[in-house]
């Protein structure tokens, strides 16, 4: 009888841990069906508004007159649109209007981007300025053919800028070449007793003739010469890279068009408009006839972006008629350069060039001067 007991208060004993198990698995372990949600149910996704709006859909310069050809749409949400942006509805008002900077392709629109084609562009400066990294300017020297890589330059490129110095000696007080003139007194005297005493000088220019010299010891005869320069002063060279890394901006000049006024080419005076006419008569009546086109000059000028320092010096250096020359680097190569300064020293020594000897012989005829090689190409 007592065993039985023990098994029923077991037994309820059981029964009331399984009911507390799963009151607290219905209670914290189930999921929420709050807010009137269906278990099993899966939530319905928000529905995003979309409106059409405006975009470029090629690449756009700064100054282009937007057409349909450049212009698109897109959807884009409804709540992410930005005021400034045009919508579909309002292509009308963007066709017809400049861009006022260069637009990436898919760029949506915005009113900050576009002026009217009425309006200046000036307040957002030259399509030049904006190729200028912070911190650097623009500067023009002048080129030919042999200083600019035979033409080769492109905008973009990086170059060194190769300078070469012709140095002479100078008086110190007069800052002068020398040598200097030569005075000689002629003669002294008064024109009358109580006038001032004049003195007549005589002014033997410095080179040939001038008696600016100096004293030498004559070996043979043991006597003092006086020795005097039988020409002018000769320059010595040095060469040396200047700046080792300038980016081109432009080689050759730039497209000043857009400053002139709009009648500027179309208002014509009587004897311009009667010559063009006359010439549309004589295409008329020879259509074979070809205009000679006009020959196109190669460019003189290189615009180079440098620090403002190094276009201090380019200023200097130009104003001195200090002669350049660009060498072209490598795409990509922007490391720093290492170069000793080119003198005919220097020449001698890193080259291994012996001075001649002064032989008792010679070869005829005598070679005053280095024979010119002319570098124009010739038909076979």
């Amino acid at each position: 009888m007592r065993r039985g007991r023990v098994f029923i208060i077991l037994a309820l004993i059981i029964i009331l841990g399984l009911l507390a198990v799963f009151f607290f698995q219905r209670q914290f372990l189930a999921p929420s069906t709050s807010n009137g949600d269906i278990p099993g149910e899966v939530a319905p996704t928000p529905v995003v508004q979309m409106t059409e709006i405006i975009v470029v859909t090629q690449q756009v310069a700064r100054g282009t007159v937007m057409n349909e050809e450049l212009l698109g749409t897109i959807n884009f949400p409804q709540d992410s649109i930005i005021p400034g942006m045009f919508l579909a509805d309002q292509m009308p008002a963007v066709v017809g209007r400049q861009a006022k900077l260069d637009i990436d392709a898919g760029m949506p629109l915005t009113a900050g981007m576009l002026v009217d084609v009425n309006e200046s562009l000036s307040a957002t400066g030259s399509i030049a300025a904006l190729s200028i990294p912070k911190g650097m300017v623009a500067i023009p020297i002048p080129v030919d053919r042999l200083s600019s890589v035979a033409y080769a330059l492109r905008p973009g490129d990086h170059v060194s800028v190769i300078g070469s110095f012709m140095v002479i000696d100078v008086d110190t007080e007069f800052q002068s070449a020398l040598p200097n003139n030569a005075a000689g007194i002629i003669s002294t005297g008064r024109a009358a007793e109580d006038a001032p005493a004049y003195l007549t000088v005589q002014i033997i220019p410095g080179g040939e003739g001038s008696i600016v010299g100096r004293t030498e010891l004559d070996p043979l005869l043991n006597e003092l010469v006086y020795v005097v320069p039988a020409e002018q002063q000769r320059t010595r060279l040095v060469t040396q890279i200047l700046m080792q890394d300038a980016m081109v901006l432009r080689f050759g000049e730039f497209s000043y068009e857009d400053l002139l006024p709009e009648d500027a080419t179309a208002t014509l005076t009587p004897e311009e408009e009667a010559a063009a006419r006359e010439n549309a008569d004589q295409q008329q009546q020879n259509p074979d006839q070809v205009e000679p086109q006009p020959e196109v000059q190669p460019p003189d000028i290189v615009t180079l972006i440098v620090t403002p320092q190094e276009a201090v010096a380019l200023e200097y250096l130009m104003k001195r008629e200090v002669q350049f020359t660009l060498a072209l680097r490598s795409s990509g190569d922007v490391d720093p350069i290492d170069t000793e300064a080119a003198t005919f020293q220097y020449l001698l020594e890193t080259y291994n060039i012996p001075v001649p000897a002064k032989l008792p012989y010679d070869l005829q005829p005598a070679l005053l001067s280095t024979p010119e090689v002319s570098g124009e190409q010739t038909n076979p």
